[in-house]
């Protein structure tokens, strides 16, 4: 900074100049020995008049003098009162004010913190925390008159450290913010599987229950060995309800899955063979397995339940870069104006989750066909 150098001159001069009449004065009135002391006195005070002078001299040539000790003591304390975010715009607006310059403003990586205006950048300062890159400090053009001001790189030096610390104040908010939507976004998908595996789980067996109690209520009056019958198979399927919440309370899969493996298990669910257009269903991603056979499963519940269905076909083509299934069955079809209720919506839900599809369509001569495409 060449307005720099001028002001330290202009006040090494001062001093040297009036350490040298103050030597010349004493010689030529008290003799040689008193100009020698007068010397050496003026040596002696040399730093400390230097100071006072080049602060006169800033005061003379740029009509301020910047106390720096009571800049940084005021950043210090405008971080600590406000929030991270605008305790950096406040000592940002400190530093314009005490350079003086248009404005600065802090670069934090996909975000700009800034105080006045920076058309043009006239200094660009790395900032570090700790040796821990924070960002970029941007300082517009000087408004003073001629170049930056002699103090502008005491300025620099006493509020550099609180920049650093604010600008890594708001970052460490930032990464707070994005964990905390994180977290909510993980709670929300969490609440969405609790509330598809209760409907696709818990509830075919309540439904199933429901059914059976039914039957064993009309059996009674009729033929109550049969009752006793179906009673037993009550009890056992409670047993299998209670088995059904633990899972779901785990996050376990069905226990179909593993003890018959996705094939056997679509064809118990559908009551028929699968119609393969191609590859085989081994070695798929459990996500992808436990996908495929909640949404089978949700259509053969709603073949037989909602469309009166006599048949359901299950067909698949394996890809090597995804799987295609497909669920037709022989019912009424959908409603005119069919209303998505749980049911529907995770079945299109658990697809795209995986980056997939479902479409749930009327099929030719009647029926619904349910397609779901899944990337591998």
């Amino acid at each position: 900074m060449g307005r720099t150098h001028r002001t330290r001159g202009v006040a090494t001069g001062v001093v040297t100049l009036a350490g040298m009449l103050a030597a010349v004065a004493a010689a030529y009135a008290f003799g040689q020995w008193a100009g020698l002391g007068a010397a050496l006195l003026a040596g002696a005070f040399y730093q400390p008049l230097h100071r006072l002078a080049r602060r006169a001299a800033d005061r003379l040539l740029d009509g301020r003098a910047t106390d720096v000790r009571a800049l940084a003591a005021s950043a210090r304390q405008r971080l600590q009162q406000g929030d991270p975010h605008s305790g950096l715009r406040a000592i940002l607006a400190l530093l314009s004010a005490a350079l003086p310059a248009t404005g600065a403003a802090v670069e934090l990586g996909d975000r700009v913190v800034r105080s006045g205006t920076v058309p043009v950048v006239a200094t660009a300062l790395d900032l570090d925390w700790h040796g821990e890159p924070v960002g970029r400090l941007l300082i517009g053009p000087f408004t003073g008159r001629g170049e930056p001001g002699a103090d502008a790189d005491r300025v620099l030096a006493a509020l550099l450290p609180s920049v650093s610390d604010a600008a890594h104040a708001v970052r460490l908010a930032a990464a707070l913010e994005r964990e905390r939507e994180h977290d909510s976004d993980l709670r929300a998908q969490e609440r969405q599987r609790l509330g598809r595996d209760l409907h696709d789980g818990l509830g075919q067996s309540l439904s199933g229950l429901a059914m059976s109690i039914h039957a064993a209520r009309a059996a009674a009056r009729s033929a109550p060995e049969q009752a006793e019958a179906l009673f037993f198979r009550l009890l056992s399927a409670m047993e299998e309800v209670s088995i059904e919440v633990g899972r779901l309370v785990d996050g376990a899969p069905p226990p179909q899955l593993a003890e018959l493996g996705l094939a056997r298990a679509i064809e118990e669910l559908a009551g028929a063979p699968l119609t393969s257009g191609g590859g085989d269903l081994e070695g798929l991603p459990p996500a992808v397995a436990l996908t495929v056979y909640r949404i089978v499963q949700e259509a053969v519940t709603n073949a037989h339940r909602h469309a009166a269905a006599t048949s359901v076909d299950v067909g698949y083509e394996r890809r090597p870069d995804g799987l295609r299934v497909t669920v037709r069955d022989d019912g009424r079809g959908l409603p005119v104006r069919p209303r998505t209720g749980i049911g529907l919506r995770s079945m299109r839900e658990r697809a795209a989750e995986l980056g997939g599809c479902c479409v749930i369509r009327h099929a030719e001569g009647g029926g619904t066909v349910v397609e779901v495409d899944l990337p591998l």
